[in-house]
């Protein structure tokens, strides 16, 4: 039996993409995670299935955050972002703080305007240069231990710390976003 998922903001608009997904399997099944991407519009929404069946289509991804983002953030930075809310949909969970990390990084050396400089010593001279206040140097070094943990070492990293970490990713990067519009 196929099944036909639609693009849930196009649905929503009356100009609907969609793709037909047909499982053929045997036994107990399989359960899938992905994020579907409307071509058309660039959406992006998660979806379940388990065997044949939808067990979840959502307009949004999970804990979306990157809607949040400052226009001044340059666009690669929010496609970090970005893709750390999609891979958190594939259980990636790991990659996802990684992606959270890269993007921190990225937006520090763009600020200070320095390369090949690890995470730790940019906070450090964020903090030194007050490019950052305490409150946010706090985030940016939760975020910073969080990927270091998903790069590094042999952990487990649940869903609600994923979410956490994306969240202070937003909040570090709109922050930091008058100066990055500046260096461009």
């Amino acid at each position: 039996m196929a099944n036909i998922a639609y693009c849930v903001k196009c649905q929503e608009s009356g100009n609907a993409s969609w793709v037909r997904i047909d499982l053929t399997q045997g036994g107990a099944g399989i359960e899938i995670r992905s994020v579907l991407k409307c071509n058309r519009e660039g959406h992006r929404w998660p979806l379940i299935m388990r065997g044949q069946e939808f067990f979840s289509i959502s307009p949004d991804l999970p804990g979306a955050q990157s809607h949040r983002l400052d226009l001044k953030v340059p666009q690669g930075i929010k496609e970090d972002v970005e893709e750390a809310e999609s891979t958190s949909v594939g259980m990636s969970y790991k990659a996802s703080v990684v992606m959270c990390r890269r993007a921190l990084q990225l937006a520090l050396e763009l600020v200070l305007q320095v390369e090949g400089q690890t995470l730790g010593p940019l906070l450090t001279q964020a903090k030194e240069q007050s490019v950052v206040d305490d409150r946010i140097f706090y985030l940016a070094q939760r975020v910073k231990d969080f990927g270091d943990g998903g790069a590094h070492r042999v952990g487990a990293i649940d869903p609600n710390t994923v979410a956490v970490v994306i969240h202070d990713t937003v909040e570090v990067l709109n922050f930091l976003s008058p100066r990055l519009s500046a260096k461009q």
